[in-house]
């Protein structure tokens, strides 16, 4: 009898563990399913949110509940603080910054940096010689010379343009140098003569250039010497009928042949050339004196953190009026070099985004692109 009493109760005890273990699996179990009908739910609720919409109340409700919004100009329209800020902090740390073009023109003065001398090599005097033999109008024009000298003339030319043709075409660090010292060269003739008298210096010219757009690559300096480049192509012109006037509806520029380069169809290109710009008009503008260094112990640079709220806005409001300009101006140069206004608009909208420009800008840059390319000027857009 008590054998029996003693398994009796072993067989009770063992029961009742297992009907707690069951219950233990049933609560588990319990447990998992609300919170599967929970998840049910929560993705039900995530499945019918519309982004649009939420965003369009938050702007709603920003305007009508919160006094000027949370804009610090109190007109809904700040664009964005810390982008700006990023784009000043690059500056102020020199990220991104390259050689230029009178940099590079520098280096090209150098012939003995390429270990390579097999390699031909262009001294940026005879660079500058070949361009000068470019713009001997006189020589080319004057009827007073005789026609064995205009084709000892007409040679020449077309050496000095095979030479530079071979010189800025080069790929390479060398023909950076190259292009910048052509690049130079040319541009010191903007202020001296930029008609051209005859059209084998229009043609030779526009080959140049060509070549020059040809070798450029998608680094610093040579973004540089495509952007001189553009400047150039609209700068010097020919004049085809002799009896009319030098209006600049009878002129005819480099641009004219040039806009068709695949280069401008680059949409790298074109930022790189807006990070340069942004950059140059950084270094001109007053945006870095409160930034650029603090006066102290210490004599360190002042980062963008070190500004309190209301000098971060401030020198935000001036990067974007500095990135509006810029891009207006680019855009437009878009139009100009061939891109459709198309391409131009998508261009300005990834980059008005990026830089988080306020929307009565990008509204400005897009409505002068699409409806006002005819009636309007750069610099009539940017001022």
């Amino acid at each position: 009898s008590a054998r029996l009493a003693a398994e009796t109760c072993l067989l009770s005890c063992a029961n009742s563990q297992m009907n707690c273990l069951k219950s233990l699996v049933q609560l588990e179990k319990d447990s998992l399913n609300e919170r599967l009908r929970l998840i049910e739910e929560l993705e039900e609720k995530v499945n019918a949110m519309d982004v649009r919409a939420d965003l369009d109340l938050f702007i709603e409700h920003e305007k009508s509940e919160v006094p000027n919004g949370t804009t610090s100009m109190g007109d809904n329209d700040d664009g964005g603080i810390a982008s700006a800020l990023a784009t000043l902090n690059s500056f102020s740390e020199g990220i991104g910054v390259g050689v230029g073009v009178a940099g590079m023109a520098e280096l090209s003065s150098f012939s003995g940096w390429n270990d390579d001398d097999e390699e031909e090599v262009f001294h940026r005097d005879d660079l500058e010689d070949a361009v000068g033999i470019l713009f001997k109008g006189e020589v080319y024009s004057n009827d007073s010379v005789s026609a064995e000298k205009k084709e000892q003339n007409f040679s020449e030319l077309e050496r000095s343009i095979q030479f530079l043709e071979k010189a800025v075409s080069e790929k390479s660090i060398r023909g950076r140098g190259y292009r910048a010292s052509t690049c130079y060269a040319l541009n010191n003739y903007r202020g001296k003569n930029t008609h051209l008298h005859h059209r084998k210096q229009y043609d030779g010219l526009c080959r140049v250039l060509d070549s020059l757009l040809d070798g450029c690559d998608r680094e610093a300096a040579d973004v540089a010497n495509a952007k001189m480049c553009m400047m150039l192509a609209q700068t010097f012109y020919y004049v085809e009928d002799d009896n009319a006037s030098e209006d600049r509806t009878n002129r005819l520029y480099p641009k004219e042949k040039l806009c068709h380069h695949p280069i401008w169809l680059d949409e790298d290109f074109w930022t790189q050339a807006l990070f340069q710009c942004v950059t140059d008009s950084l270094a001109n503008s007053g945006v870095m004196v409160r930034v650029r260094v603090k006066k102290s112990e210490r004599n360190r640079k002042m980062k963008w953190h070190d500004l309190n709220f209301q000098d971060r806005a401030d020198a935000a409001s001036q990067i974007h009026a500095v990135i509006f300009s810029q891009l207006g101006a680019l855009a437009h140069s878009m139009v100009e070099f061939g891109c459709s206004v198309e391409q131009a608009c998508a261009f300005v909208r990834r980059l008005s985004v990026r830089h988080q420009l306020p929307l009565s800008q990008r509204a400005m840059l897009l409505s002068h692109l699409m409806y006002g390319s005819e009636e309007s000027t750069p610099t009539n857009m940017i001022n």
